[in-house]
């Protein structure tokens, strides 16, 4: 109210359901990429860019629910994302293709099961593509998905890492608030 954008805030506010609309269902099957918000039992909270074949990110038929099946997903023990669902189910999903600069959030209620974590619909919407960098998101042609040679971990960035963190013009942000739940979003713009 006080910045004067409580009119712009209903109208964008309406487009907020509790289903993932009809429209979004054959978008999500055709994605590569999805970035998962998660907290860890300490209550940090991290994104993790989960890569699988089109296919692994399916809409219930009607929206209120959805799953990433785990057979078609490029599973890195490494990432916490597994071990944060365990032990807290609240997660926030952007799946985005950059290569058209359209995106759909998803936050809910994850449930991990041998085959697939299905995800209870609290919250979807579409966002707008200001600020999407176009890209393409490659695969390699015998070993999946394109990823980094090794993780690590740490509390000050070497100079290499610090470089590529100056040079980007894309970030995953996760947040996470104490009754609303886990959210993945995106930042993006001018190095």
């Amino acid at each position: 109210e006080r910045a004067g954008e409580s009119q712009m805030a209903e109208r964008n506010g309406a487009v907020i359901g509790d289903a993932i609309m009809r429209g979004a269902h054959s978008f999500l099957r055709q994605q590569p990429m999805a970035v998962l918000a998660s907290r860890d039992a300490m209550g940090k909270v991290w994104a993790s860019l989960v890569f699988g074949q089109p296919g692994f990110l399916q809409a219930a038929e009607d929206g209120r629910s959805m799953r990433i099946v785990l057979s078609d997903v490029d599973k890195r023990q490494a990432d916490r994302l597994w071990q944060d669902l365990a032990v807290n189910p609240q997660v926030g999903m952007l799946v985005i293709e950059l290569g058209t600069r359209r995106r759909i959030r998803i936050n809910g209620r994850a449930t991990i099961h041998p085959d697939q974590v299905r995800v209870e619909v609290d919250e979807s919407y579409p966002n707008c593509p200001k600020y999407i960098q176009r890209r393409l998101v490659s695969r390699a042609a015998s070993n999946g998905y394109v990823r980094a040679a090794s993780d690590s971990s740490g509390t000050v960035l070497d100079d290499e890492r610090a470089a590529i963190v100056r040079r980007a013009d894309t970030f995953f942000v996760a947040t996470a608030h104490s009754d609303r739940g886990a959210d993945a979003s995106h930042r993006g713009g001018s190095p």
